[in-house]
Formats: structure tokens, sequence, C-alpha cells
């Protein structure tokens, strides 16, 4: 599986942007996004799941567009 990330965050813009993905609570890929470039990120989706699976982002940091006054957004930001 590819997923297709970009981290856009406006805080902190100069530290890569940790992302950990689990795959129903394994952890199966640790990668660091560059700010405002797209990155592919392939993970290997293990056997024991079949045909169904949770998949869990975590990231080192988050934002909330309405926090630092971009509008008035109230969600928690991660990632694009």
């Amino acid at each position: 599986m590819i997923i297709p990330m970009k981290d856009t965050i406006p805080i902190e813009p100069e530290k890569p942007l940790l992302v950990k993905i689990f795959v129903d609570n394994l952890l199966v890929k640790k990668v660091n996004i560059e700010h405002n470039k797209w990155t592919d990120v392939q993970i290997d989706i293990p056997d024991f799941t079949k045909n169904r699976f949770t998949l869990t982002l975590t990231f080192s940091r988050s934002w909330v567009p309405k926090e630092i006054g971009l509008n008035p957004d109230t969600r928690e930001l991660g990632i694009r």
C-alpha cells in the first residue's frame, strides 16, 4: 500500500514530521516527512489482516488553524 503524505504544518516547519503507521495496532513503519514536499510512503500489510484492517497514523506534532488565526477551523490537523 502506498500513502502519499505532505507536511504543511505552519508551526516548526524546519523540523521533520515523524509519522508512525500502525496496522491493527502493530507498528509497521516510521517515516520523517519533509516540510512542503510530497512523500509516497509504502507500507506492507501483514498477512494476518486478511481483507480488513485498521490503519492508524500518529504524528510528532499537529496544529489547529483557529489557534494560529488562520481560519475558524477547529480540527486538529497533521498531514495533507
